[in-house]
């Protein structure tokens, strides 16, 4: 509708308004910014308090707002979805989409390719309409890799990256990138929003304790980034169990009941009755000294001689120096020790 007499064409609330040169075209959604109508936008919260919809465009200097109620065929509106609610278009000024933007504002409910009712703020039928469904990545990995490697150990080559997304309808397609942060290194871009990836990049050793990054990135349909991590860390391990001997040797370190990677000693160790022999525990120099063991049941001490370091060379030949703590007595018992 060109003409701005013929309102018996809106079955609506409607306004004739005067604006010199507004450059308004039908189907545009407007606001007021306190001088003047002006294109609304979901992606600044002034500029999505919507007035009403540009229904008729009679002069360059005049046009018609609906500010309320049904807007027949006769109006111009194409494309519509029947059913379908629109709210304020986030990227599209003065645009409408049946995706809600940042700041959400239902506007008009379609009941035919090219009608339907304006219902600012409303979601047909007076309800509020369903809030844009932010996507978020519920998991990432890389195939049959472990998130914890013992120093000296080497990843998995050529990783094959899978992970899920929540709300995969809101991403664009094609955005989701790949890169190992801790190295500063792309390994793809532009991906299916649907895994998996089979990258080309060499396995990672780390010979002291360390750790890896792996990021995932994708975009939502409001031109935001989400992202998810997935690390792999490198660890020593920790040695403690029962013998007899009075000192131990490397071999007689490795060969204790109970190993384990760890990332700092303090912790309960559960030694096992073992008649006429001592309790150890083997601690990395690097975590640190070992000051306080206590029986966990009654909090008392349990004396532990002064440590002595060996070096100790692990399955993939680094070598790592151990603390070796040895209890002063040989306890027969079972026993929890806490330390710290």
């Amino acid at each position: 509708m060109n003409n701005p007499n013929q309102l018996s064409a809106l079955q609506a609330s409607v306004k004739q308004i005067i604006q010199v040169a507004h450059g308004f075209a039908v189907g545009d959604w407007l606001w007021f910014n306190g001088t003047a109508y002006a294109l609304g936008q979901a992606n600044a919260a002034n500029s999505s308090v919507i007035i009403g919809m540009v229904s008729a465009v009679a002069t360059a200097d005049v046009f018609v707002m609906t500010l309320e109620g049904y807007v027949d065929s006769s109006v111009g509106l194409t494309g519509l979805s029947p059913g379908a609610l629109y709210y304020l278009s986030n990227g599209t000024p003065g645009g409408m989409s049946p995706i809600s933007g940042t700041n959400v504002m239902p506007l008009f409910v379609a009941d035919s390719a090219t009608s339907g009712y304006v219902k600012i703020g409303g979601g047909g039928g007076g309800g509020g309409g369903n809030p844009y469904q932010t996507p978020a990545f519920s998991g990432f990995a890389i195939e049959s890799q472990s998130n914890s490697l013992e120093v000296g150990a080497t990843s998995s080559a050529n990783p094959i990256f899978t992970w899920s997304i929540t709300n995969l309808s809101n991403v664009l397609a094609n955005t989701i990138a790949i890169s190992d942060t801790t190295a500063s290194v792309m390994l793809g871009t532009g991906l299916s929003v649907t895994p998996p990836f089979d990258s080309t990049y060499a396995g990672i050793t780390k010979t002291s304790v360390s750790s890896e990054n792996f990021r995932i990135t994708g975009t939502d349909t409001q031109s935001d980034t989400f992202s998810a991590n997935f690390t792999i860390s490198w660890y020593d391990r920790v040695y403690y169990g029962e013998n007899a001997a009075t000192t131990l040797d490397s071999s007689g370190i490795t060969g204790l009941r109970v190993s384990g990677l760890q990332s700092a000693f303090a912790g309960v160790y559960d030694f096992i009755a073992s008649p006429s022999e001592y309790k150890y525990l083997c601690i990395p120099v690097s975590m640190g000294t070992a000051t306080s063991f206590r029986d966990q049941s009654t909090n008392l001490n349990v004396p532990f001689n002064p440590p002595y370091v060996v070096n100790v060379t692990n399955t993939h030949g680094v070598v790592i120096a151990y603390n070796v703590y040895q209890s002063f007595n040989q306890l027969g018992g079972a026993v929890a020790i806490v330390v710290a």
